[in-house]
């Protein structure tokens, strides 16, 4: 059976006891994410990854869309956590391509059949949502250092713009898309 104890606190010190509890359960964490995001383990270190949200975040307009290569990799934790832009963002999932899948870009050309089914769809939707399309992408994590998705928007759209962000980590590639 469950038993329910009551400690008999009157006035202030169940009033203390209340501050206290929601001090805690706000600066314990908000402590943690302040010491982590100076963290090199957490990509603070990146200039890169810096840079390439600085320049994405002052070039985005209402209408553009974010790209960011690729779920769960440095670049896409450091872009939720750091980025400010006031556009939406999405994550491409992690797919590494086979070599039957590499096989066909090399004799076709074509990345479609090395991308993910979900960013084919993704890609698909965005003319007729956003006018402009950035993609955040760490050339220096697999996969990347293959370009897959940059090689299919320049394909079906025009591309503005193309920077690099680099360091001794490796380099961030933004590139610009428009309708």
């Amino acid at each position: 059976a469950w038993h329910t104890f009551q400690i008999p606190l009157k006035g202030r010190t169940r009033t203390g006891l209340l501050v206290a509890s929601l001090v805690l359960a706000v600066v314990l964490p908000v402590g943690t994410l302040i010491v982590y995001r100076a963290d090199p383990a957490y990509s603070a270190d990146r200039e890169a990854f810096r840079s390439a949200i600085q320049l994405v975040e002052q070039g985005t307009v209402e209408g553009d869309v974010i790209l960011v290569q690729a779920y769960g990799q440095p670049l896409w934790e450091y872009y939720a956590n750091d980025s400010r832009a006031p556009v939406e963002w999405y994550s491409l999932p992690l797919h590494f391509p086979s070599g039957a899948e590499l096989d066909a870009l090399s004799s076709t050309g074509d990345p479609t059949p090395a991308l993910d089914s979900a960013t084919i769809a993704l890609f698909e939707s965005l003319p007729a949502q956003f006018r402009r399309v950035w993609l955040i992408n760490d050339l220096a994590a697999p996969p990347g250092d293959l370009r897959l998705e940059a090689q299919w928007l320049a394909q079906h759209r025009s591309q503005v713009g193309e920077w690099n962000m680099t360091d001794a980590s490796g380099t961030v590639q933004v590139s610009l898309f428009s309708r």
